[in-house]
């Protein structure tokens, strides 16, 4: 008999018990044949699966329904039409956007029309290039700003124009297909050495890449996923992240201040230059601000990732965080309640409520923590929250532990080899 493969049981995660209840009767049909792996996902959410990292709106106004397989690694619109609904509304505010900054117009594409560059030139916003709007069925919403039809473009050149601007119409290129790959080929070497010798421009080279994307980048924002709606109400409503939205407008302005737009990852190359060319008008200081912000956007969540930046930049969770509603309601393991009882009363305590309900022993560590705030006392933070993470039952699995643990070793070699004046990380605190 044909197994069930692991890709196939994570899109049947993504379904509801009804449409599960149809997928068994297909596999159990000897006539019909069910899909699996990535046709299991598309028939379980009728067509391309939108991943909720392509929405351009916010997803705490979304009304639609967004499901996170039980691996937590996707999360995913459950009803296209309503997320195109969304997306529409956030990409007629983009294009209004180009218009009021002066645009001479905006072409959107039809859904699932690619945008093909050979059938347009790059110009600028004053020689009227115009922005296409790129619509994937996936999701993906590309601007590709500055592009004209090759007709148009050829049309707008002045008899002046066009000796410097490119090849008239009809005229033979100067250079064979082959003959292009080679010295485009060679062009690009001297460029590599030419970044190896100049760091500081490389680095903002790098920095326009991964703020715009390009053929080669595609880097994709942190998207907050979580089973509880209450989980993201609370990590949206910690300091954490009011510290980046502030240091994220703070990069922001510096681009406006040369009057260069806000980068975005679009993938077009002329938004890339643009980028790149603010950023070489920046200082050290200031691209490296810019870095950070963008670094900490596209830092992956849930892994070492995490767990080897809080310990280089020697960053306190704890001042970030305060048990909360959230919290306790998650908080279902009896081992782990008695262990934070232990920590915040006593040992006896937690000994004492070992055969009290679960609900009970969480009302005692409620107040506790109340009596603890009350008192102004030092704030208690689980092993969960502390750097490095601790696990607070012995021989059971705890993300953060485990996570630490597959390298801790790597950063012992590296402080016993390091001297102190080497590397200074700042401490973060939430004041």
């Amino acid at each position: 008999d044909e197994e069930i493969d692991r890709e196939t049981v994570r899109a049947l995660t993504l379904a509801t018990p009804a449409r599960q209840a149809d997928w068994l009767k297909l596999w159990n049909s000897e006539t019909e044949r069910s899909p699996m792996g990535r046709a299991c996902r598309a028939w379980i959410t009728g067509g391309s699966a939108i991943t909720t990292d392509k929405a351009l709106f916010d997803l705490t106004g979304y009304p639609g329904a967004v499901t996170a397989d039980l691996f937590g690694e996707a999360a995913v619109f459950a009803d296209a039409a309503a997320f195109w609904d969304a997306q529409d509304v956030a990409v007629a505010e983009k294009i209004a956007g180009y218009r009021q900054r002066g645009w001479a117009g905006v072409t959107v594409l039809e859904r699932g029309v690619y945008f093909h560059r050979w059938d347009y030139e790059q110009t600028t916003k004053k020689l009227g290039g115009k922005v296409i709007v790129e619509q994937r069925h996936d999701g993906t919403v590309t601007f590709h700003e500055g592009w004209l039809k090759a007709s148009e473009a050829r049309k707008a050149r002045t008899p002046t124009d066009r000796g410097a601007a490119g090849p008239e119409a009809g005229a033979r290129p100067e250079m064979s297909g082959p003959m292009t790959d080679y010295i485009s080929l060679h062009r690009h070497g001297a460029a590599q050495v030419g970044l190896i010798r100049n760091p500081a421009i490389a680095l903002r080279l790098m920095a326009a890449h991964v703020l715009c994307g390009s053929a080669l980048w595609n880097v994709r924002l942190h998207t907050p996923g979580a089973v509880k709606e209450a989980t993201l109400e609370s990590v949206e409503s910690a300091p954490a992240c009011a510290e980046l939205d502030v240091a994220r407008d703070r990069a922001g302005v510096l681009f406006e201040a040369l009057g260069a737009p806000v980068p975005r990852r679009s993938g077009d190359a002329y938004h890339l230059c643009e980028t790149f060319a603010a950023l070489l008008a920046l200082s050290d200081a200031e691209v490296m601000e810019v870095i950070a912000v963008a670094m900490a956007e596209t830092l992956e969540s849930g892994g070492p990732a995490v767990e080897a930046t809080l310990h280089a930049c020697a960053t306190d969770p704890g001042a970030f965080w305060q048990p909360d509603a959230a919290f306790f309601d998650l908080l279902r393991d009896r081992r782990v309640t008695r262990s934070f009882l232990a920590e915040t009363v006593s040992p006896e305590a937690a000994q004492n409520a070992e055969s009290a309900p679960l609900k009970a022993q969480k009302a005692q560590l409620v107040a506790a923590l109340a009596a603890r705030d009350g008192a102004k006392g030092e704030a208690w933070t689980p092993g969960w929250m502390q750097v490095p993470p601790n696990r607070h039952v012995d021989g059971a699995a705890s993300p953060p532990a485990d996570a630490w643990d597959r390298i801790a070793g790597l950063f012992e070699a590296v402080e016993a080899a390091t001297s102190d004046d080497q590397l200074s990380p700042r401490k973060a605190s939430a004041a």
